[in-house]
């Protein structure tokens, strides 16, 4: 019989059980899902989509991307949401690179972008799907802004891409600011970021 260690356990057996868990602890670092409307909203490893599906059932699945993606938190509502900054590695306009998340669907993309409270000057946000130019939006303001800036609003509000095919989709966010508040105009040395909302 094998020999067996403390807790009653076969030796053999305890060890093949913590080689498997180093071998694929890794695996699960992954994204929340949530699915809605025929939208799945996915956050990835580099090694498995882990999807959290309505009614509480789940799934791992090999995925071909070859580097992480975001993981965002799910929201009361079924929304998505991401945070994050950029820090601008170009001179011009739109900062770059830009912020991407993935959307798995049969059905609309749709998201949201609400300017952060330590935002001080005014942007729009270009967006991109699988990296063709969507839609942009209109100038936002920040928090605290003075005359005229204190019009504008804090979000896109909800922005439809449109149909997508069944697939999984690249939506990029590429900020382009505006000369106002605490921003000049200058080249270089600046960041944005804020939140992202992928809608169900």
């Amino acid at each position: 019989m094998p020999e067996r260690g403390r807790w009653g356990i076969p030796d053999e057996v305890k060890w093949l059980a913590i080689l498997m868990a180093l071998a694929i602890g890794p695996v699960f670092v992954a994204g929340v899902v949530a699915v809605a409307d025929n939208t799945v909203l996915s956050s990835s490893s580099p090694y498995y989509r882990y999807e959290i599906r309505s009614g509480g059932s789940s799934s791992g699945q090999p995925i071909i991307a070859p580097s992480p993606a975001p993981s965002g938190s799910l929201q009361s509502d079924g929304r998505l949401r991401y945070s994050f900054v950029i820090y601008c590695t170009n001179q011009g306009q739109p900062c770059l690179p830009g912020y991407s998340v993935s959307v798995a669907t049969k059905g609309h993309i749709k998201v949201e972008y609400s300017v952060p409270r330590t935002h001080c000057s005014s942007l729009r946000v270009r967006v991109q799907l699988d990296g063709r130019e969507a839609l942009t939006s209109g100038y936002l303001g920040w928090t605290s802004a003075p005359a005229p800036y204190n019009a504008l609003p804090l979000s896109t509000g909800v922005l439809d891409l449109g149909q997508a095919t069944k697939d999984v989709h690249t939506v990029t966010f590429l900020g382009e600011g505006q000369p106002s508040g605490c921003w000049g105009g200058g080249a270089g040395g600046y960041s944005w970021g804020g939140v992202v909302d992928v809608v169900p």
